[in-house]
């Protein structure tokens, strides 16, 4: 159990970060899924009870911070970054509760859901305060492990409730070409404060699967932003060659 006051099982940690990354599904946990005979009948079979527990929107927009936390160079989980490379993206977050008594890391993949968790049976506090990249450390051999059970080259997918704006380090729309701005997603027709938008073609960052592909569409990049204007009859979510990788965001022009 994770915290003070009753705390939390890792069992339900690890299915709040399975709930954001299936859109806000959320599945109950079965222990037996199925069971048959001899005789190859089925003795007994779990029903499988899902439910919509958060809008699909606001579950991409918690899973667009864990993509952050390992695919910034800052980010507390970067070291899982490496995945990408072999077409596994990984998204999570590290964390610690007070005194140091527990550090974890839980994160997903487009296939499953983990966590990990470091601490003492005698909830003393953990000695070493960087539990959590403990954690990481931890969570970096168990992704290794099963890895060759992975599907390459899938993507959480973003639901047509999504549009991405870029902002900058104080939360206001700014230029892509801004130095510190990122792209991160809001909810569809809503916006960022800030100066007034015009379209443009950027790819989305958390689609591309390798370091080259990265600095390209890096939003600080020239070369990620298309600044001719969609031809007559295109909208937002179309380009004019239905490559599939790039999308229409409202994107601020510098004042």
């Amino acid at each position: 159990v994770i915290g003070g006051g009753g705390g939390v099982t890792l069992l339900v940690l690890t299915n709040v970060y399975a709930t954001a990354a299936a859109g806000g599904l959320h599945a109950e946990p079965r222990v037996i899924e199925r069971i048959v005979n001899r005789d190859g009948g089925t003795a007994y079979e779990d029903e499988l009870y899902i439910r919509q527990v958060w809008s699909a929107t606001v579950a991409y927009q918690l899973l667009s911070m864990e993509l952050g936390v390992v695919q910034h160079p800052a980010g507390t989980g970067h070291r899982l970054a490496k995945y990408a490379k072999d077409g596994i993206r990984v998204a999570g977050k590290t964390g610690t509760t007070g005194d140091y008594k527990d550090a974890y890391f839980c994160g997903v993949t487009p296939e499953i859901a983990f966590c990990v968790w470091l601490g003492r049976d005698s909830d003393d506090p953990i000695s070493d305060k960087q539990g959590s990249g403990l954690a990481v450390d931890v969570a970096d051999r168990l992704l290794g492990a099963v890895k060759p059970l992975l599907t390459p080259n899938l993507e959480f997918p973003v639901p047509p409730t999504i549009e991405f704006h870029s902002v900058g380090m104080d939360g206001v729309a700014t230029s892509t070409a801004t130095p510190g701005a990122t792209v991160q997603p809001f909810p569809k027709g809503r916006r960022p404060p800030g100066a007034p938008y015009d379209l443009v073609v950027l790819r989305h960052i958390s689609q591309d699967m390798t370091e080259e592909g990265a600095a390209a569409n890096d939003p600080r990049s020239d070369d990620s932003i298309a600044t001719e204007e969609p031809s007559v009859g295109t909208t937002p979510g179309e380009s004019d060659e239905d490559e599939g990788d790039e999308i229409w965001i409202p994107v601020p022009e510098p004042r």
